[in-house]
């Protein structure tokens, strides 16, 4: 029945899990194949859905999204999620509880990464702390956040050079209170097991809502954005703020065209000569639209 959903909206979803046991169920509930194209990484796809298996860890999260986004570039509809399981400092937060997460906290760096949260969900919300290496219960007074992985992160530093912040979503199962010894892979099985018809749900309600709204921007205001991007030079991750700032900036007035334009009548910084004048000029356009 699921799959006949999927056929009638016809959209692309890449589904990061860092462990087999993670992804087995998405695996079976999706009637996902294993890709024999990819040796590195274990992948697994129906002509909706893409699953990757990173392994554990921060860098092998980065690497394995970077892989499959640029074998298969995503597009402006398209989703990334990351479904796993996650320790909770808290014990009022209760094994198996789905939570939706609207902070990333990346522990050795002390960076804070912020997903979008402007869709309606039906989970708890909670900010997440990535460790490259597994929480011990006796160190959870240096843990900023409620939940701890070791993946989030690593998963948006990469994400974010193929979607924008909208499109990724960051969605961790209770598993433990940092009592490593106490879960094993049937245990994860079984927790992604018992909240998958849920979650799928909610992935066909958000993106069926994505695909059937208008573009946000206007032809000539996609030509300005790629017209400013071009003039300062701007990285990929700096141009997905851009977009992002013009997003929110227009939902607010309506328009940002002749914003944008008078800044930079008043601003006379072009053209752009290296990347500290691009770090200056991109600074106070953010502190002007922001």
């Amino acid at each position: 029945m699921y799959s006949l959903i999927l056929e009638e909206v016809c959209f692309m979803i890449m589904i990061f899990t860092a462990l087999y046991c993670e992804a087995k169920p998405l695996i079976r509930f999706f009637g996902l194949k294993k890709d024999p194209g990819f040796i590195r990484f274990q992948v697994f796809r129906n002509e909706d859905i893409i699953l990757l298996i990173t392994k554990p860890g921060i860098a092998n999260a980065a690497i394995g999204v970077t892989h499959l986004c640029s074998v298969y570039p995503p597009g402006p509809s398209d989703l990334l999620l990351n479904i796993g399981i996650c320790g909770a400092k808290n014990r009022d937060m209760p094994i198996g509880t789905v939570y939706l997460c609207n902070k990333i906290y990346e522990m050795e760096t002390g960076f804070s990464f912020y997903p979008d949260m402007i869709y309606a969900h039906p989970f708890e919300e909670s900010g997440i702390a990535t460790n490259s290496s597994p929480v011990l219960e006796k160190h959870t007074e240096h843990i900023p956040e409620n939940l701890t992985d070791m993946e989030a992160s690593g998963v948006y530093r990469a994400g974010m050079l193929f979607f924008q912040p909208h499109q990724m979503f960051f969605v961790k199962i209770v598993s433990d209170h940092f009592q490593l010894d106490k879960i094993d892979s049937n245990i994860v099985n079984e927790l992604i097991q018992q909240n998958i018809s849920e979650i799928a749900a909610w992935i066909t309600r958000l993106h069926n809502r994505m695909i059937n709204t208008p573009p946000l921007f206007t032809p000539d205001e996609e030509n300005m954005l790629a017209e400013v991007s071009k003039n300062l030079r701007l990285t990929v991750s700096m141009q997905h703020q851009l977009r992002q700032a013009m997003r929110y900036y227009k939902l607010q007035y309506g328009s940002f065209s002749e914003h944008l334009s008078s800044f930079f009548e008043k601003e006379d910084i072009l053209p752009i000569e290296n990347k500290y004048e691009r770090k200056k000029c991109f600074e106070r356009l953010m502190r002007e639209f922001t």
